[in-house]
């Protein structure tokens, strides 16, 4: 099953889940256009859980709006090759059987490149969205394209009124702005949402003191390559080590009692939380990831060492 790719016409017919798109007025996005004259991409993500280095996407959607106003459609289910759990199935009402017969990640990735190209891309909690996507890019090893990222949920926090508006959730927002947005937790939906609140505030820029576009949260090619500068100087081992190289890491973490634990190499992944060092600890048997400004040190193992600590903590490979 190929994603669903259109460009979207006023006078076309369309599936129910897409006529939500006719309540987008063409001044709307004319306003909002005057501050974001190479266009926008609203996009949303559904996972299997919370972390873009241990879970996986299950859905992804992005509303184009191009320069020339035109309004583009990425929509597709994604096959995570994991069992999706019920706890997950529960919030965002995806289950096995919708997405056994979808595609990959990896099968979709460079048509969602294409089609992002470098226009700049919305999210609500953006760095959550962005963590998922810059995560399957490292995995499928594809050249990070430049686009700037902005985040709803900040923008929102920014420019609305807090003694009106008590939560920023995109539920909370949506109701405030009048919204017919319902089926909360489904990328589509989401995403769709998210760009209305932002059309509905540039709509009305002098009631919220809109001067000039606002800065962006970040860009996505920042995450692309590990730079010998973002890693501290009193951690510099870390480059002498190799993948499934065993070592001692001291870190702050609370889950291991134990000053030092033993982990097995994967790899050092830049991400939007800082550079994140993804390894398995022999001590639980997981594959964790472990924010490299939490590493107070590393020990190296020589081979003998390491041989030795396998013997003490026999492991499967992942």
């Amino acid at each position: 099953m190929l994603p669903k790719k259109f460009i979207f016409q006023y006078h076309e017919k369309l599936p129910p889940k897409y006529q939500v798109l006719r309540s987008i007025e063409e001044k709307e996005l004319k306003n909002f256009l005057s501050y974001f004259p190479q266009g926008i991409i609203s996009l949303d993500l559904e996972t299997t859980g919370l972390s873009p280095l241990l879970h996986q996407v299950v859905e992804i959607s992005a509303i184009k709006i191009t320069p020339e106003g035109k309004i583009e459609i990425f929509d597709t289910l994604i096959n995570p090759l994991v069992p999706i759990a019920p706890e997950s199935t529960a919030i965002h009402q995806i289950n096995n059987e919708m997405v056994k017969e979808s595609p990959l990640f990896s099968h979709i990735v460079h048509d969602f490149i294409d089609f992002i190209g470098d226009i700049p891309l919305l999210a609500h909690n953006a760095f959550f969205d962005i963590g998922f996507i810059i995560g399957e890019l490292h995995r499928q090893k594809t050249l990070f394209p430049k686009n700037e990222v902005f985040d709803s949920f900040k923008l929102t926090k920014e420019l609305l009124d807090k003694k009106i508006i008590k939560s920023f959730k995109l539920s909370n927002l949506a109701k405030h702005f009048h919204l017919d947005c319902t089926n909360f937790h489904r990328s589509f939906e989401d995403s769709f949402c998210c760009l209305m609140i932002m059309l509905k505030i540039f709509q009305d820029q002098t009631k919220y003191s809109l001067q000039e576009r606002p800065a962006p949260l970040t860009k996505l090619n920042f995450y692309g390559e590990i730079s010998l500068e973002d890693i501290p100087e009193h951690l510099s081992d870390f480059y002498q080590l190799k993948k499934d190289d065993l070592f001692l890491l001291q870190y702050k973490g609370k889950s291991i009692k134990e000053r030092q634990r033993p982990v097995q190499m994967v790899s050092i992944l830049p991400m939007p939380q800082g550079q994140m060092l993804y390894a398995l600890c022999l001590i639980s048997k997981q594959y964790k990831y472990f924010s490299i400004k939490k590493v107070e040190g590393i020990s190296l193992l020589s081979n003998e060492d390491q041989k030795e600590l396998l013997k003490n903590y026999p492991h499967e490979k992942k």
